[in-house]
């Protein structure tokens, strides 16, 4: 069993703790690091949504990524952060990901910050 915290929330996007030097990328990396220390069968404990697995987790490593992604593109062409939300980066996930207390573009404006 693999307790996360609120580091992985199941199926919603999860707050970045800005306040305590928290990072998408910080996020990311430790998702990195916890992914290889388990396997199919292991079940993963939220800190908000459903228990899941190993593949729920991964899952949840490629929406980050790729949020990561699409908006450092929009950083590196200097795109200021009204510019960067009215993108709307997480648009494909929003469906799946955007429906809990943190939606897309609070999402967006969150990793834009930091």
């Amino acid at each position: 069993m693999l307790v996360t915290g609120d580091l992985f929330t199941h199926r919603s996007y999860p707050v970045i703790d800005e306040s305590s030097g928290g990072s998408l990328r910080g996020m990311i990396e430790a998702v990195e690091r916890l992914l290889p220390m388990i396997d199919a069968d292991t079940v993963v404990v939220p800190g908000h949504g459903a228990i899941t697995n190993r593949t729920g987790l991964a899952t949840f490593l490629d929406m980050l990524r790729s949020i990561e992604g699409r908006i450092l593109v929009l950083i590196e062409t200097r795109r200021e952060i009204p510019e960067i939300t009215a993108a709307r980066p997480t648009a494909e996930f929003d469906s799946v990901w955007g429906r809990g207390y943190v939606t897309g573009a609070h999402f967006t404006l969150c990793v834009a910050k930091t």
